[in-house]
């Protein structure tokens, strides 16, 4: 009688256990046992990544400037002229579309003034990152100061008040404060270097603190307006990510 209970028993467990080890099947059924892999990154979203700019950046570029300052050559005349020079940028990333910039910039070529300058202001750009469309368009915005020297030849009666038919020439020592505003277009080269083409116009108001070879001039103050275009390399280091650089691409 013992047996046939334990038999009865055991063939009711049989099916039981069959049932437990059923794995359900359908479209969203999953095996266990095996991973999932992760889906792939796209390339652009790869490369963006895989690499970081540096903060800091640098480029020097030549400039052509085309400046007018009323009664800077001689007393209550116009003067207009066109010079040549070069000049440097450096660049401090504070977010991706904001950076704090230094530009110091000289005009030595071409008209006899001789002009240098000191600006510090703010690069707005669309993006930092544009491998995936490598132009990328900026504006500036930025105060400064300016120094510059020139000769000059002018009646004496206006130098020195009284009646005079001579001329009287000497040189001109003259600084200011002013402000400039740019626009220009970055296009990536490599991921190291670009190219960068912009425009600008500046305005400062000048006063002249010293003159040689002769008595400082009655109005010894003067606006100075200029006009620049300028084109030149920019270089901005790159760093690869190395846990990031072997993420595999779609081919």
């Amino acid at each position: 009688m013992r047996i046939r209970t334990l038999a009865v028993i055991a063939l009711m467990a049989i099916p039981v256990a069959l049932s437990a080890q059923r794995m359900p099947r359908g479209a969203g059924a999953k095996r266990p046992g095996r991973a999932e892999m992760p889906e792939k990154q796209p390339r652009v979203v790869g490369q963006a990544l895989a690499y970081t700019r540096s903060r800091v950046s640098f480029d020097a570029y030549p400039m052509i400037s085309y400046f007018r300052a009323p009664g800077m050559l001689t007393p209550g005349h116009l003067a207009s002229w066109t010079s040549g020079g070069m000049a440097s940028h450096v660049d401090y990333r504070i977010k991706p579309r904001v950076s704090a910039s230094l530009d110091m910039m000289s005009t030595i070529i071409g008209g006899t003034p001789l002009t240098a300058s000191v600006e510090l202001g703010t690069r707005f750009k669309r993006n930092d990152w544009a491998f995936a469309n490598r132009v990328n368009p900026f504006l500036d915005l930025r105060g400064g100061f300016t120094y510059a020297y020139n000769t000059y030849t002018a009646p004496a009666s206006i130098v020195a008040p009284g009646p005079s038919s001579s001329f009287s020439s000497g040189g001109r020592y003259s600084q200011g404060f002013g402000a400039s505003v740019g626009a220009g277009i970055e296009t990536f080269l490599t991921q190291n270097w670009s190219l960068l083409t912009a425009g600008g116009l500046a305005r400062y108001q000048m006063k002249t603190y010293k003159v040689s070879n002769g008595p400082m001039m009655p109005d010894g103050s003067f606006p100075l307006t200029s006009l620049r275009l300028m084109i030149g390399l920019r270089y901005n280091a790159v760093t690869m990510i190395s846990q990031l650089a072997n993420t595999p691409q779609p081919q």
